[in-house]
């Protein structure tokens, strides 16, 4: 099975400036969502208009940091279109922004659920056959190439434990076993969301990965009803499901490859089960009304390269790449701490689906929490 070890980059240099478009970034920075910005315009005659720039929109922190790096400062320099880097992808942020007309996002990483959303509401663009076509053949998930949103890399949850603490024999290895707080005593920590723990509380109760869909949605809220009192935390931030374990204030959670492995490259005693994955794709979208449409395609095509999608994946192990020659390119340890798309034991979300439940099924999540 997978597992995965990176290295955190520098961060990004700020920009400064006074047009609108920066004003509005600032605006959304002081709002909660960081800003993270590319270095200056580079021209390169023949190859793109002074003009010609793109705001990205990704998730900030040393994950973006080393996007920032392998993609986008390449991008401007083979193309001379800058791009303007902020942080903290929203739905609501972009369904505002579309329904005012006021659309200053071009490009956008999201999670599968919400692009889903926002496509089946028409607030994303849809993206050129011709590309679309080619992607879809050299992607190991050819169904997350849509007409509306590029899957361009894949993340693996599993559980996440302190082996000093919880050594072998003393940790869950499957979702049932996480379910089992008789065998395996300890606080459990989860997710606040209901994508991800319906898939586990499914798995949890005896559904195979490969017979997850369409969710059963009662059988999925009957086994969260079983955990519910032995979850400690729902951890609302990513980066909490490492410093909960390290700090031992839970026992075994769910957290993320890439988080684990870098976290372990870093000292800090934690490792991931690597069977019972769950793994969803990160998607690129163009919100409706982008001014800058073609520009910000010809950065999903940069993103989708083989090159540049396995620096990434060796920078940041743990996550995985959707080109299918950049995961035969990576070195056998590294394909190691990668599951296969075949994997029996390993779940791949389905984004599909979710886009068509998430909704009201988030409302029910939320109303289940508190009761």
């Amino acid at each position: 099975m997978a597992k995965k070890i990176l290295k955190t980059p520098t961060k990004p240099t700020r920009l400064t400036g006074k047009s609108t478009r920066r004003r509005f970034l600032a605006g959304t920075a002081a709002a909660g969502a960081g800003l993270a910005v590319s270095g200056p315009l580079i021209l390169i005659p023949g190859k793109a208009k002074a003009s010609e720039k793109i705001v990205w929109v990704g998730w900030g922190g040393s994950t973006q940091a080393v996007q920032q790096e392998i993609f986008i400062k390449p991008f401007t320099k083979e193309t001379g279109i800058e791009v303007i880097s902020a942080s903290g992808p929203n739905r609501a942020k972009i369904k505002a922004m579309v329904d005012t007309g006021n659309v200053e996002w071009d490009l956008v990483n999201m999670m599968g659920a919400t692009a889903t959303g926002l496509a089946k509401e028409g607030l994303l663009e849809t993206i050129d056959s011709d590309l679309l076509a080619k992607w879809r053949g050299q992607s190991l998930q050819p169904d997350w190439i849509k007409d509306w949103a590029v899957g361009w890399y894949y993340w693996s949850g599993g559980i996440g434990y302190d082996p000093k603490r919880h050594p072998m024999g003393k940790h869950p290895r499957s979702w049932p076993d996480f379910w089992n707080a008789d065998k395996f005593p300890g606080r459990r920590g989860l997710r606040p969301r209901v994508n991800e723990n319906l898939e586990l509380a499914l798995m949890a109760d005896g559904v195979k990965p490969k017979d997850l869909y369409p969710l059963d949605v009662e059988r999925a809220f009957k086994s969260l009803d079983r955990i519910k009192p032995h979850v400690a935390k729902w951890i609302k931030a990513t980066s909490q499901t490492i410093t909960l374990i390290q700090n031992n204030e839970v026992d075994f959670d769910l957290t993320y490859s890439a988080r684990v492995e870098s976290a372990k490259a870093s000292g800090i005693s934690i490792e991931l089960v690597y069977d019972s994955l769950l793994c969803e794709s990160g998607l690129m979208g163009i919100p409706k009304g982008s001014k800058n449409k073609s520009a910000a395609m010809k950065l999903i095509d940069f993103f989708m390269r083989e090159k540049p999608q396995k620096a990434w994946c060796e920078n940041r192990i743990g996550y995985g790449p959707q080109n299918t020659k950049a995961l035969a390119a990576l070195s056998p340890a590294l394909k190691a701490k990668l599951p296969s798309a075949d994997d029996p034991s390993t779940a791949w979300v389905n984004i599909d689906w979710w886009g068509d439940h998430y909704g009201a099924l988030s409302e029910r999540f939320k109303e289940w929490l508190i009761t």
